[in-house]
């Protein structure tokens, strides 16, 4: 009875969970994102930039609620701003340069400092083009950007707070220029790599094994659908038998609206429901009346009906 221990006690024990294991795999998305409201945005232009956290995206390539304009924020948004949290890994290759995508004049706009501090609401503006007259950044103000807000915010610094008007200056971007060739891109004999071109550059870069390839808001056009298509060198959908994560699945049913992907094929599975379109693409569930599918494509084709588990 020496080994009977009485009363309430504990003790530590070796966890019998297992570790969890990030996949090697990984979702990626051809688009804009607002990279002109980070600074430095040059090593965000045309290369894949892997993404874990909603922090992590407005640090490396920006966010805004415009998802019409930058088209890549909607995928960040349904990825880490959502109940489930972060599904990721994901990539995205922004194909938005602000040094080529930008109004051909200034921008100018008279700035009233309280406290020293003046706003500007925009989320069009290039910060690293932003000056204020007379003023030297880092000396007497320093910069920075509220994606929650939309406003850049510009602090005195130094003793003496700025007051009064000041003309601030600054270039914008201009997505009248941004075309479908822009999202289609490819590599030209120099090696530079661009658009759908860049998913080459995702596993030399990055490590990552393209598994889904989106171009959200560019996918319904029939030259970026065929460019999406091969931008692997095989066929897209899934690269793998099944979704990495359950949460992943999720996402992408939930981006079905931004994808608008072709439906090209369709997958049995007992699982499905009779009457149900079935596909590996987002518009999996969507239903089926039997009648013609209408694709985003000229060509339409007709859905098949799943017969087995029919009650």
């Amino acid at each position: 009875m020496a080994d009977y221990k009485h009363g309430t006690y504990g003790e530590f024990s070796e966890s019998v969970g297992g570790v969890v294991a990030e996949t090697q795999s990984a979702f990626v998305y051809v688009g804009t994102a607002p990279v002109n409201l980070i600074r430095g945005y040059a090593g965000a232009v045309n290369m894949p930039i892997l993404l874990r956290t909603f922090d992590a995206a407005k640090r490396l390539v920006g966010y805004s609620d415009d998802w019409a304009t930058f088209t890549l924020c909607e995928a960040i948004q349904l990825h880490f701003d959502n109940a489930s949290g972060n599904i990721g890994p994901m990539v995205v290759i922004n194909a938005l340069d602000p040094a080529v995508h930008k109004k051909a004049e200034e921008t100018n706009q008279q700035l009233t400092f309280a406290n020293g501090r003046a706003t500007i609401q925009s989320d069009t503006i290039i910060l690293d083009t932003l000056v204020l007259a007379d003023k030297v950044e880092g000396v007497d103000f320093s910069i920075d950007y509220d994606f929650t807000k939309g406003q850049v915010i510009i602090n005195s610094l130094g003793a003496e707070k700025l007051t009064g008007q000041i003309q601030a200056t600054f270039s914008e971007i201009d997505l009248t220029s941004f075309t479908e060739d822009d999202i289609i891109g490819g590599v030209t004999a120099g090696g530079v790599y661009t658009g759908l071109g860049c998913v080459g550059l995702v596993y030399p870069e990055i490590g990552r094994i393209p598994s889904l390839i989106a171009a959200p808001g560019w996918s319904d056009k029939p030259k970026v659908y065929e460019a999406r298509s091969t931008a692997t060198g095989t066929p897209l959908y899934m690269r793998t038998s099944r979704w990495s994560t359950a949460a992943q699945r999720l996402a992408w049913q939930r981006l079905e609206k931004v994808a608008l992907d072709p439906v090209k094929r369709s997958i049995p599975s007992k699982r499905q429901r009779p009457g149900s379109l079935i596909t590996d693409t987002p518009t999996s569930a969507a239903r089926c009346s039997g009648r013609r599918c209408r694709i985003p494509q000229a060509a339409s084709i007709t859905c098949r009906l799943w017969q087995r588990g029919r009650p």
